[in-house]
C-alpha cells in the first residue's frame, strides 16, 4: 500500500560491537533503500562519507556545527540540511545516564542544535528576505579573510558585491541549484556559497580570499576571533 507501519520493521540482530564500519554493517548498508539514524557526533564526518561513497538515499541527525567541514558536499548538492535545523531535540538515554526526565522508566535528555542532513530532494520553506544596506561601522572587514563579517543572517547587505561571512544558518534557504534564495526589494537574487571559514576547507573559493595563513580558521574582527562562518557572493 505504499505505507510503512509496524508490520514492515524488520530488527537485525547484530553479532557484532555495531560499528558502522564493521563488515556485518557495511553488509546492512548495502542491502538498504534509504538510511535514517543517529550516528556518534564524533565520527559524523567519516559516517557521511561513507554514505555518501554508498550511493544511498540518507535522513540523518548531526550538531549543527558538522556543517563547518562539509562545506563541499553543500556546494555540490550532495548534502542539505533537512525539514528541521539548528533546533533543540530530545533523545533517549542508557539508564546509567543523568537524564532530565524520566516517563514509563525510559529516561530521555535535550540536546541544543540539532539538524537533518539529507541528500532526499528538500523544498525551501522558509524565505529569506533582506532590507539591509552596507556601511562599514555596521559590517567590519574579517582581520583574515577577505571578507565582511556578518552577525545575523537577516542582516546580509543587499548592496555589497564583495565576499560575506556569514552564520552557518544561511544553509536552510539552499534551494535545489544549491545557491541562496534571497528576496531583494521585491526580486529574487542568490548568493553563491564559496565555502566555509575552517581550516579543512582548502578549496580555489575559500583558499582565493584567505589573507593570513597562521589563522587558517575562524574568521577575525579587530583582532578578536568569531565563531565560524560561510562564505557566500552574490552571483
Amino acid at each position: 500500500d505504499g505505507k510503512i507501519t509496524k508490520g514492515d520493521i524488520v530488527k537485525t540482530p547484530l553479532k557484532q560491537n555495531g560499528d558502522f564500519r564493521s563488515e556485518e554493517s557495511i553488509n546492512l548498508l548495502k542491502e538498504s533503500d534509504i538510511v535514517c539514524t543517529n550516528p556518534p557526533f564524533s565520527l559524523f564526518h567519516p559516517y557521511i562519507e561513507q554514505l555518501l561513497s554508498s550511493g544511498k538515499k540518507f535522513l540523518i541527525l548531526g550538531n549543527n556545527n558538522c556543517c563547518n567541514y562539509l562545506a563541499d558536499y553543500f556546494k555540490s548538492g550532495k548534502v542539505r540540511l533537512g525539514y528541521s535545523s539548528n533546533k533543540t531535540m530530545e533523545f533517549c538515554v542508557p539508564k546509567n545516564y543523568i537524564a532530565q526526565r524520566e516517563r514509563n522508566g525510559i529516561k530521555y535528555s535535550k540536546v541544543p542544535a540539532i539538524s537533518w542532513y539529507t541528500n532526499l530532494p528538500v523544498e525551501q520553506i522558509e524565505k529569506l528576505i533582506l532590507t539591509k544596506k552596507y556601511n562599514s561601522k555596521d559590517f567590519p572587514n574579517c582581520d583574515n579573510y577577505n571578507a565582511i563579517y556578518v552577525d545575523k543572517v537577516a542582516n546580509i547587505p543587499i548592496d555589497y558585491q564583495g565576499v560575506i561571512a556569514v552564520p552557518i544558518t544561511i544553509l536552510k534557504y539552499m534551494n535545489k541549484e544549491n545557491k541562496i534564495n534571497a528576496n531583494i526589494n521585491g526580486e529574487i537574487k542568490y548568493f553563491k556559497i564559496l565555502g566555509a571559514t575552517y581550516s579543512t576547507d582548502k578549496s580555489d573559493d575559500v583558499e582565493k580570499v584567505r589573507t593570513d595563513p597562521r589563522k587558517r580558521h575562524t574568521p577575525f574582527v579587530n583582532g578578536k576571533e568569531k565563531y565560524p562562518r560561510y562564505l557566500i557572493q552574490l552571483n
